[in-house]
């Protein structure tokens, strides 16, 4: 082997080195914790890991001992002291840039507001304005949603090249947790997308057509999107012709302003 291959295999030896195999499978097991498990008992936690019982029990106790976990002698639940780490990234740039804007389309739509990030093939929402009368359904800072399952999602991907749009839609069978909702037609998801690269928005209605939402996207100067705003109302309360008419463009007022400030 040639000098340039030794250095090839020790550069791979050396980074695996440092890595901490438990560290990695601990972070899984927090990850698993959702709406949807907001309880986990040991089978579960290695399920949704596809760990071992014996690795998810270790990790669960030593996260337990930590005190990010609380055991009730049966299922494990997170603890506030959680909310440290949440805190230390709501407190950076974007979320906090974000904030005011968020404030903003809530106070003139009366609807609740977020903003979410593509994530590992996710929608992951790192901050939300609130109105006083909270969708049953809505999500919460920290919640993931399938990419290409949700209209936040949808923005995100119709700002990337088409062979990472279907790579991400390819994706959605390996997804952990498993969505609510059934996947829709690989052929339905590329024509949603394309159709937000032409509207410049996405609309989207739960399946139970109990909420909608609409997205735009949040571009910077250089034509960089970095996140999508959104809004969550009630399907029986608002058509998607009065959120055009009315959200819409308070929606795309401040995720301008916002992206300017990027």
């Amino acid at each position: 082997m040639t000098s340039d291959g030794l250095t090839v295999v020790d550069e791979k030896l050396s980074k695996r080195s440092e890595t901490l195999g438990s560290l990695a499978k601990g972070l899984a097991i927090l990850e698993s914790f959702s709406i949807n498990h907001q309880r986990l008992s040991i089978s579960e936690a290695s399920r949704l890991t596809e760990t071992s019982p014996a690795t998810a029990r270790r990790c669960l106790r030593t996260l337990e001992q930590l005190g990010f976990v609380a055991f009730d002698g049966k299922y494990y639940r997170l603890t506030p002291r959680l909310s440290r780490l949440a805190a230390a990234y709501t407190d950076l740039p974007l979320p906090t840039l974000a904030r005011p804007h968020l404030d903003a389309v809530r106070d003139a739509t009366g609807k609740s507001v977020s903003l979410a990030v593509l994530e590992d093939n996710f929608s992951v929402f790192i901050a939300r304005s609130e109105v006083d009368v909270v969708v049953t359904a809505a999500v919460k800072v920290g919640t993931r949603l399938p990419a290409p399952l949700s209209s936040t999602g949808r923005v995100l991907l119709a700002s990337m090249e088409d062979s990472f749009v279907l790579e991400s839609i390819d994706r959605l069978a390996d997804q952990h947790p498993p969505t609510s909702q059934p996947a829709a037609a690989r052929a339905e998801i590329i024509k949603a997308i394309e159709k937000v690269r032409e509207d410049g928005f996405a609309h989207l209605v739960d399946i139970q057509n109990v909420v909608r939402t609409l997205a735009v996207p949040v571009v910077d100067a250089r034509g960089i999107t970095h996140a999508a705003m959104s809004i969550v109302a009630f399907a029986s309360q608002s058509t998607l012709e009065d959120l055009r008419e009315r959200v819409l463009p308070v929606l795309l007022g401040q995720a301008s302003e916002l992206g300017r400030k990027l």
